[in-house]
């Protein structure tokens, strides 16, 4: 019972302060740690998941769907989210010509195709690129449990795209004929 004249009160006032402030304390440390945990997996890195150590082009003839060199590393499961657009590079300009998007479940146990990869594979689509240079730019956007969304961005090596009738090497018959002009 609280008694006013003996003091009683006092000692209660006191019990509910220390109480309160231990409760703020309490609340105030457990906010800092999960202010740090937050920091932590913001900071993580995206390669701790996923990392891409090559994605290269070869040029080719306008029709052709090439393989390409698509060398990359899944380090932890997550579910992805991905686009590749075909940018061609027309002087001062850069745009977006072609693109292909999905999703997938990765797992460090998935391998790529053994065939290789083609770059309609890779792009998710055929895109009919046009005679010009190009360039690939390749986007991840992963989700892994318990930390916030990761991005990756990738561009490829430039590359050319010759028109139909081109050919990338000299024929044994080109050759040939090559030698007998220089002929003296």
């Amino acid at each position: 019972m609280i008694d006013f004249k003996t003091g009683n009160f006092r000692a209660l006032i006191i019990a509910v302060v220390v109480s309160a402030a231990g409760i703020s304390w309490q609340q105030a440390s457990y906010r800092k740690e999960q202010i740090s945990q937050i920091k932590i997996l913001n900071e993580t890195p995206t390669d701790t998941f996923f990392e891409i150590k090559n994605v290269s082009v070869p040029n080719f003839i306008e029709g052709e769907n090439p393989f390409i060199v698509y060398d990359r590393q899944i380090k932890k499961t997550f579910t992805g989210y991905w686009n590749v657009e075909a940018h061609m590079l027309a002087g001062s300009t850069d745009y977006n010509y072609c693109s292909g998007s999905g999703s997938a479940l990765y797992t460090p146990k998935e391998t790529l195709p053994k065939v290789g990869v083609s770059l309609e594979w890779f792009i998710g689509k055929d895109c009919h690129l046009t005679a010009g240079q190009w360039v690939l730019q390749a986007n991840w956007e992963i989700h892994a449990e318990g930390y916030p969304p990761k991005f990756q961005t990738y561009t490829s090596n430039i590359f050319t795209v010759l028109p139909k009738g081109s050919q990338l090497f000299v024929t044994p018959e080109q050759s040939a004929k090559i030698m007998k002009g220089n002929s003296p």
